[in-house]
């Protein structure tokens, strides 16, 4: 029996040899922790191989040339409050949505679950819209990628490198009008974990949740807030160092396997785009307004180049130096590191409420409290 990848720990969830499977043999299922992996049905397998050949990590994208970067935000003032960094994604999107195009990307679906969608028209666009701190079901809507290309229309995907990286394999050619935009990414959390800890915000409010923002802005994109509201009209709201979640999360207690093994580093992506925030901008462009959000944006194409290039004058851009970009955005290359409690924080998820896990495993060394007292002074002074 064929299997797309010898060492399972190091999938990445992006579903490519399920949908590339002719005999519908592999299907994503979740494992023990929540994260989705490929599960082949002996009966259904012929052993073809497709499966192991259009794996994103057997066969990684080759190495793209030294991106040229941008700091970038949208001159829409509402619409960068509103995004997670800059706004560029969003004025991307309007531009492929007006030329009749359809874009996919990751939407929170009112069951508390991340899955991406197909969108198109501009009034859509809310729903794809912001950060999702939970990895998203893409696999989907890899065929709806390509019968849109095979009709002739313009498709804009957004995901992680490794979605981007799963997507371009499982088409196996370039397509011109696709535009491929991932993301710098920290590494994707279980949706396990995530909903274990929507349970106790619903049980401490009392009510289900109405909306999520991993990126509220009510203080400032640099001191962003996981912001919860609930149906019977009470809100959550707590930054990332105080909120459990979001601890767990960037302590790195609740990410994905192969997010510490990352393929999708670096230069070795299919992307025509990467965004990010912009962190560190204010040492690097003194002279932008950053409060309310910064785009970190990576052309890595003509094809990227001429997308941004069409927003005009929608976008203020300042060009700056790769490596100065990305001094204070190491993700770009290197992976995350395994928490030495990642695996008592899961083994935890099933008996002990999650605020009780994170409070336990993802406390704060002194050298980070220094830091971040040291950045909250910092950010006064900037206000100021």
């Amino acid at each position: 029996m064929q299997i797309p990848l010898n060492d399972l720990s190091r999938c990445s969830g992006c579903g490519a040899c399920a949908q590339k499977c002719p005999h519908g043999a592999i299907a994503m299922q979740p494992d023990a922790e929540g994260f989705f992996r490929p599960q082949t049905d002996a009966q259904k397998c012929v052993d073809c191989g497709l499966c192991a050949a259009v794996c994103p990590v057997n066969d990684p994208p080759k190495l793209r040339e030294t991106p040229t970067a941008f700091a970038a935000y949208s001159q829409n003032t509402e619409l960068r409050r509103v995004s997670s960094s800059g706004g560029v994604f969003s004025e991307l999107a309007a531009q492929i949505l007006a030329r009749g195009g359809a874009v996919i990307g990751a939407a929170m679906a009112p069951d508390g679950v991340v899955r991406h969608r197909v969108i198109e028209s501009e009034a859509e666009l809310e729903v794809l819209r912001g950060s999702k701190y939970v990895q998203s079901e893409a696999w989907h809507t890899y065929p709806t990628v390509r019968k849109l290309l095979e009709s002739g229309r313009e498709v804009l995907f957004s995901g992680t490198p490794c979605q981007v990286n799963g997507l371009s394999k499982y088409l196996g050619k370039a397509h011109e009008k696709l535009i491929l935009v991932d993301i710098i990414c920290h590494g994707v959390p279980s949706p396990k974990a995530w909903n274990a800890y929507v349970a106790q915000r619903q049980q401490t409010a009392g009510s289900t949740i109405a909306a999520v923002n991993f990126r509220s802005k009510t203080s400032g994109w640099a001191n962003y807030q996981l912001q919860i509201r609930f149906e019977n009209g009470t809100t959550y709201e707590k930054d990332r160092q105080t909120d459990p979640f979001m601890r767990a999360f960037l302590k790195n207690a609740i990410l994905r396997p192969s997010c510490h093994q990352c393929a999708s580093k670096g230069a070795q992506r299919a992307s025509d785009l990467t965004l990010a925030d912009f962190w560190g901008v204010t040492r690097c462009i003194p002279e932008l307004d950053a409060y309310d959000g910064v785009s970190l944006v990576l052309i890595n194409t003509p094809k990227g180049a001429a997308l941004l290039d069409s927003c005009g004058s929608n976008l203020v851009m300042k060009e700056t130096e790769v490596e100065k970009a990305l001094e204070a955005n190491s993700a770009y290359r290197q992976s995350a590191a395994a928490s030495p409690a990642r695996d008592a924080f899961f083994a935890g998820l099933d008996s002990t409420p999650f605020d009780v896990l994170s409070a336990r495993y993802c406390r704060d060394r002194l050298s980070e409290k220094l830091r971040r007292l040291a950045g909250a002074v910092k950010r006064r002074i900037f206000r100021r």
